[in-house]
């Protein structure tokens, strides 16, 4: 499992990082496509959650695994991975016949990671239902929120932001109604989370941790590859990407300290809706008279955006 496992990512790295020399940077028009990406938005934190039920009830996971239910289980996967393909090859505007397979062969990559961390994670017993316990939910949830408060510092880089950044951590109405408003945009930060922190914490991390016995070395190395799989970092600041690199390493520390993986999760996904919430609100500098307490009015005018998320424009 370890070799396979650490042989396709290391894959998907190397290709990553093609891909990302021929595209060159993002922009909102055309953010790198993920996997999960056309599927209904609670789809993978729903399915995680009946699954953990379902398998660890003694009478239907014997019913889960019978022959027939697991054909079908994994002809539906097979479906799902062939449509998500599809939708990569639709997605791409120009580029020749071989940049289009190549591009299409990451989704195969990602498929076949997620499918493996998801077997890992499963074996590991890290999917039981201590999974769902409050205080992991609590903690992600206002940690999520305090971290990137503070990575607001480093896209703003400027002390004089530090009143307003401090008004912004201490009062998290105006996020919270705006996930309130926006059930979908919630659950496709849970999935884009999700799917990452199995592959990357859990299933990476781990086996690395396994492979070496040295806990640092393996939270530093996924986090690098973390960092090195997302095109902006590449392309952003150089203090912006040394802010998304830090993060990678608090995810994989948070991990290896807790064991949990709701807390990571969201933090990580709590830290992209609040991405999503500062690009799609009303910047001062457009005109009054908008409805929402936009945070960029709550910062002033030294606004600048956050170090930029795979759920960017989505």
């Amino acid at each position: 499992m370890t070799g396979l496992f650490l042989g396709v990512l290391a894959a998907y790295l190397v290709h990553a990082i093609a891909l990302h020399r021929a595209s060159g940077p993002e922009t909102e028009a055309d953010a790198e496509t993920h996997l999960h990406r056309g599927m209904p938005a609670p789809l993978m934190p729903f399915a995680l959650f009946l699954a953990v039920h379902a398998l660890e009830s003694a009478r239907l996971s014997a019913w889960l695994h019978s022959p027939a239910v697991l054909a079908s289980a994994g002809a539906l996967l097979m479906l799902v991975m062939l449509n998500q393909l599809r939708r990569k090859h639709l997605e791409l505007h120009g580029g020749g016949a071989a940049f289009r397979i190549f591009y299409v062969a990451g989704g195969a990559l990602q498929t076949v990671l997620l499918v493996l961390a998801g077997y890992y994670a499963w074996e590991e017993g890290i999917l039981g239902r201590g999974l769902f316990h409050p205080q992991w939910v609590i903690l992600g949830l206002a940690g999520g929120h305090l971290i990137f408060g503070i990575s607001l510092l480093f896209s703003h880089r400027s002390l004089e932001s530090l009143r307003d950044i401090g008004v912004y951590i201490a009062d998290p109405r105006p996020v919270s109604a705006y996930a309130a408003r926006s059930p979908r945009q919630v659950f496709a930060c849970i999935d884009v989370s999700l799917i990452e922190e199995l592959v990357y914490r859990v299933a990476a991390q781990g086996l690395l941790l396994a492979w070496t016995g040295n806990a640092w070395a393996a939270i530093l190395v996924t986090a690098v590859v973390f960092s090195v799989v997302h095109r902006h970092f590449f392309y952003n600041h150089v203090v912006d990407s040394a802010e998304f690199l830090a993060f990678s390493i608090l995810l994989g520390a948070l991990y290896h300290l807790t064991g949990s993986l709701t807390l990571v999760v969201l933090v990580h996904a709590v830290r992209n809706l609040e991405i999503v919430y500062f690009d799609q609100s009303k910047d001062p500098a457009d005109g009054a008279g908008s409805a929402e307490p936009a945070p960029r009015a709550a910062i002033g005018a030294r606004w600048r955006a956050p170090v930029y998320s795979p759920m960017h424009g989505k």
